[in-house]
């Protein structure tokens, strides 16, 4: 990444996202009106800053998440990227489960993709997008926007909009305490009960459906959960 090239500037946004929605452990999640931002200016070298959530805490240089996901599109597309500036106005908190590091990796190849002129499709920027947040379900809302119900097939991030019958207003409780993803998937336990995966399967069926009919009594049904709500309550 040392091409000097001249592009004008562009700003990037890119929402929160509530991902492991009820019992849709990996598979569902959904933007929240709450936007990171990104201005992307050239730059005689690659510098990132910060301003808002984390701006005292997020490292500049070359162990950035931005960064480093822009220099593996880069690496991965066989392209050379121009320098640039990247200002960040971050308004998700960090560590937080709202999805900051997806926010931060679908920015980061939006203008990868952007610089690099690679027209990548939405299918492409989610393969690699999955692969380096490690699921789905957070990075597939960030980049598509609304409710998404994803699975990995052969590879790909196969995934669909779930139709809202009505809007649906939240009421987000963020922790004190930093929750970081890998510990939060730590202290699931690798192995399910038979009846745990029913429960789980059959209130995943039903939540998609109620949002999709604005059932609200088959809602407080659809967002119980088994598998990954449980354990967590000990982190709080």
């Amino acid at each position: 990444m040392g091409l000097n090239v001249v592009f004008h500037p562009f700003m990037v946004e890119v929402p929160a996202t509530s991902a492991n929605l009820g019992p849709g452990f990996d598979s569902l999640g959904m933007a929240l009106d709450i936007v990171n931002t990104v201005h992307v200016e050239p730059s005689e070298r690659w510098e990132v800053a910060f301003a808002g959530e984390g701006m005292d805490r997020l490292p500049v240089g070359d162990r950035n998440l931005v960064l480093r996901t822009v220099e593996t599109a880069g690496r991965r597309w066989g392209v050379q990227l121009p320098p640039a500036r990247l200002s960040c106005t971050n308004a998700i908190p960090l560590s937080r489960g709202l999805g900051s590091s997806s926010a931060a990796i679908v920015a980061a190849l939006v203008i990868g993709d952007r610089l690099g002129g690679t027209g990548r499709s939405d299918d492409d920027l989610l393969r690699l997008a999955s692969e380096l947040e490690g699921h789905p379900d957070n990075v597939t809302p960030a980049l598509l926007g609304g409710i998404q119900t994803c699975a990995l097939s052969d590879g790909r991030v196969v995934h669909a909009r779930v139709p809202l019958k009505r809007p649906v207003g939240l009421a987000l409780f963020v922790p004190d305490v930093p929750m970081p993803t890998r510990e939060s998937r730590r202290i699931i336990p690798q192995r399910v009960e038979f009846h745990d995966a029913v429960y789980n399967i059959s209130r995943a069926c039903l939540l998609v459906a109620a949002l999709a009919s604005g059932d609200i009594d088959a809602l407080r049904v659809g967002t119980q959960d088994m598998l990954h709500q449980p354990p967590r309550m000990r982190l709080f």
